[in-house]
């Protein structure tokens, strides 16, 4: 699915016609002006998102998600725009055009859907990649955001298929010979973007073959791929447990290199130790991308226990009555969003912004902050020395707030490290936990129930 403003349809090199499934209410887009102020004319710009291409969801028989559901999670924050003054450089435009925006950043995320009306509803994942566009004759800049809509949490895969796709956008819009590109190939047209979806949604990702290639024209090389055999188990899904748990572990490459380099190895753990007292975490940034990352990673981190509550990546300011919710969180947020909730936080909930060095704050309320259902926890995972690999790892990846999208190897395999050595001291902690309450009481206790029946 293709989404973003309106405006995009009224450009002037846009034919009639490109846009056969999308018809423009062209009286949203009005000047107003004050009369008695003799105040110059208002351009009032539509903050809503439109859906500019529909498409069938990606490696299933029908898109799932309603239209309306779909257009949220893709705009967390709604639409927004910025001047561009003709006076200025052109590097703005330039950038606009060109990129950088053809690699992981702040505006490449992964959002979640579960249908929870209907019994054994499946998972679908929304992978979506923002591009910059330029609105209204060039004098102002939005964005659009391209979503995959798919059951098979192949995400390397996808964002791959995505980011050649705006690869060959920039080859359309690449000067020649020192004049304008004029897309003499179709790249940049909604036509070749829907030759593209309906080719990939034809990609055979069920089965363990030998290396595939996809190739989205003929300017660019193909992505070669198998499917994990981890990811297979996904056809002997048979309630959301197993859907989560697929795609969990389908995340954590992706994941957990930006969650490191945003929290220390120290807050992460006492964030983990949160978790387990099942109370709420809400992730906060100003970045998608960190959002969704940091909530996929944590729930990761939590191996081999399984989070049971409601996990939401990212989540849209529409939906922020969600963060009143009376059961435990895993969610993601958006400074801005959070900033314009309609509701505060349930007590019991702990926000962690990322932007401003991890720091962690308790929503007032009457609970004493850290919990003692399980035992004191957090005293349990501070009494436990860390090694000096991990420390080191953490140290190396940990970035003071400026994340890591594109690991190198090395940098991955860090991530892999800490994760496994986060995973030690969650089983020793069950273990120290077992030991001081009895196992029979253990066994009444949410620690239990919640988790280690469904243990990853």
């Amino acid at each position: 699915m293709v989404i973003g403003s309106e405006l995009e349809l009224l450009n002037d090199h846009e034919e009639e016609g490109d846009h056969p499934e999308t018809t423009v209410n062209r009286k949203k887009i009005k000047f107003f002006s004050n009369k008695k102020a003799k105040s110059k004319p208002q351009l009032h710009l539509p903050s809503s998102p439109t859906t500019l291409l529909h498409y069938t969801c990606i490696h299933s028989s029908a898109a799932p998600i309603p239209e309306k559901i779909t257009q949220e999670f893709a705009f967390p924050d709604g639409l927004t725009y910025k001047r561009i003054d003709p006076n200025a450089s052109l590097s703005d435009v330039n950038t606009i055009l060109f990129g950088p925006y053809t690699k992981r950043n702040n505006d490449s995320f992964i959002f979640t859907f579960n249908d929870e009306t209907k019994e054994n509803s499946p998972m679908v994942y929304g992978v979506c990649v923002m591009q910059p566009r330029l609105v209204m004759g060039g004098k102002y800049a939005t964005k659009r955001c391209y979503c995959l809509l798919t059951r098979v949490p192949h995400f390397d895969l996808h964002f791959k298929v995505l980011f050649l796709l705006l690869s060959a956008q920039r080859i359309a819009r690449m000067p020649v010979d020192g004049c304008p590109g004029h897309d003499s190939h179709g790249y940049d047209t909604f036509e070749f973007h829907k030759q593209v979806f309906q080719k990939y949604s034809l990609v055979n990702l069920n089965e363990i073959v030998e290396y595939q290639e996809f190739s989205v024209c003929e300017h660019l090389p193909p992505v070669a791929f198998k499917f994990p055999e981890s990811l297979l188990l996904r056809n002997k899904e048979s309630n959301w447990i197993e859907s989560r748990k697929n795609s969990i572990k389908a995340t954590s490459k992706w994941a957990l290199p930006c969650l490191f380099s945003m929290l220390s190895l120290e807050k992460i753990i006492k964030v983990v130790s949160l978790a387990l007292n099942e109370q709420s975490v809400i992730v906060v940034s100003a970045k998608y991308g960190v959002c969704s990352s940091a909530v996929l990673g944590l729930a990761y981190l939590l191996r081999p226990l399984f989070w049971c509550c409601p996990i939401i990546p990212i989540l849209p300011s529409s939906m922020s009555t969600m963060l009143a919710a009376p059961c435990p969180l895993f969610v993601g947020i958006t400074e801005n969003a959070l900033r314009n909730a309609d509701v505060t936080p349930s007590p019991r909930s702990f926000i962690i912004r990322l932007d401003d060095g991890g720091s962690i704050e308790e929503v007032d309320g009457d609970g004493d902050g850290d919990g003692n259902e399980n035992g004191d926890l957090d005293g349990l995972f501070r009494s436990q020395k860390l090694s000096s690999k991990m420390i080191e790892a953490s140290k190396a990846l940990c970035r003071e707030g400026e994340p890591l999208y594109n690991p190198t190897l090395t940098q991955l395999k860090m991530a892999e490290r800490l994760a496994d050595g986060v995973k030690r001291m969650v089983v020793r902690v069950l273990e120290d936990t077992k030991t001081a309450i009895g196992n029979e009481e253990f066994k009444k206790t949410q620690l239990y129930s919640l988790h280690v029946r469904n243990s990853i």
